[in-house]
């Protein structure tokens, strides 16, 4: 579903790069998912729940998921090249 990246081919410039912009997009997904989870449960409170209030919390999550791990895997690259 979500590809993985070398990012060992990168130099220190593009990583710290890459960086700060997984660290923008983790931001504003998250506060989406909080936003999607409030209506959510809105959505609960007036007995009218579908498929969309479902879907949106648990496929924002997701992406955090997969962003916070492509932040780790840069965060380690930029340690190595650092050593």
């Amino acid at each position: 579903m979500f590809e993985k990246k070398d990012y060992s081919k990168l130099n220190m410039e593009e990583l710290k790069l890459q960086e700060t912009k997984l660290k923008k997009t983790q931001k504003i997904m998250t506060v989406i998912a909080f936003l999607a989870c409030g209506v959510t449960l809105y959505a609960i409170y007036k007995h009218d729940v579908n498929f969309i209030h479902v879907a949106l919390p648990l496929g924002s999550a997701m992406y955090i998921g997969k962003l916070g791990e492509d932040l780790k895997a840069i965060q380690k690259e930029i340690n190595e090249k650092r050593s």
